[in-house]
């Protein structure tokens, strides 16, 4: 009898204790950028929604090197069509570090359901300047390349804008790409510019032929005096598969020409090669002739 009991609370107690099991969700942001003096924090949102049928447990992780974001509440049930909102702070001051060195900082925050079942990442870039810029730099980019293969060249036009109207300033930019684990995938770029009020110019750089598919983030600065200005730019990268695409790409745009120029190019193959049996047998002809 004693048994029989053990063995119904064991059944119902398995009955009770239900695997939680991936949900369908989506969340409002594709990005989370911010723009922040050094000493400075700031918070902003992600909101999470919970678009299945059924209730899940959700965990929302920060991945980057730096510790620049808190995420107080990274774990919570959903119910289904539950809606919640997670504050995400921003901070350029660190306890153990102190404050942030300006620049650029790279990371990503990963929303989950039940382990990696089920996952977005919000790319997060955090640019760090100066408390008193006296150079701003903004960057112009042609949509065509949000989505580029590996191997290509980025093109992108800087305008650098002088704030303290101080003329001749020689101003450091330095250009990065890096991932969203803040590695940069090529060795940075610097350069010296002499500067009037400002000025705008055309810049392109070449990205490995070896990147792999993934999101990317240009980052520009520019240093005058130990200031330094900030500005980013995200991109995609269709890794190997896309440059074989711009190659069909290229193919199917210049099918003609390209049938044109390899007709042109046999013609000429095989006039040369009628010839010159020709041009031998005339000059075996003549040695005989002289002999």
């Amino acid at each position: 009898m004693a048994i029989d009991r053990v063995l119904l609370a064991v059944l119902i107690s398995s009955l009770l204790i239900v695997p939680v099991s991936a949900i369908n969700f989506s969340t409002d942001q594709v990005l989370l950028k911010t723009l922040m003096k050094t000493g400075e924090s700031t918070v902003k949102e992600i909101k999470v929604t919970n678009t299945d049928s059924q209730n899940g447990d959700v965990s929302v992780t920060f991945v980057s090197p730096q510790n620049i974001i808190d995420i107080t509440e990274s774990e919570f049930t959903l119910t289904s069509g539950q809606t919640k909102s997670i504050p995400v702070r921003f901070s350029t001051y660190n306890i153990d570090n102190g404050n942030l060195m300006p620049g650029v900082y790279i990371g990503k925050i990963n929303v989950v359901s039940n382990g990696d079942n089920k996952i977005q990442r919000i790319p997060v870039i955090t640019e760090v300047e100066s408390q008193d810029v006296t150079y701003d730099t903004t960057l112009s980019v042609a949509p065509k390349y949000s989505s580029i293969p590996a191997g290509s060249d980025l093109s992108f036009d800087v305008n650098v804008i002088n704030l303290r109207g101080k003329a001749g300033d020689s101003v450091i930019m330095t250009y990065s790409v890096l991932d969203l684990n803040s590695n940069s995938i090529l060795s940075a770029q610097t350069e010296t510019i002499s500067l009037d009020s400002g000025t705008k110019f055309s810049k392109t750089i070449k990205l490995p032929s070896n990147l792999q598919k993934g999101t990317y983030v240009l980052a520009v600065t520019s240093e005058v005096d130990g200031i330094t200005g900030t500005s980013t730019y995200i991109f995609e990268s269709t890794g190997l598969i896309g440059q074989i695409g711009a190659l069909e790409d290229f193919v199917n745009k210049h099918f003609f020409v390209l049938i044109i120029a390899i007709a042109i190019f046999s013609l000429i193959i095989t006039i040369v090669a009628t010839r010159r049996p020709a041009n031998h047998v005339d000059n075996k002809y003549k040695k005989s002739k002289r002999k």
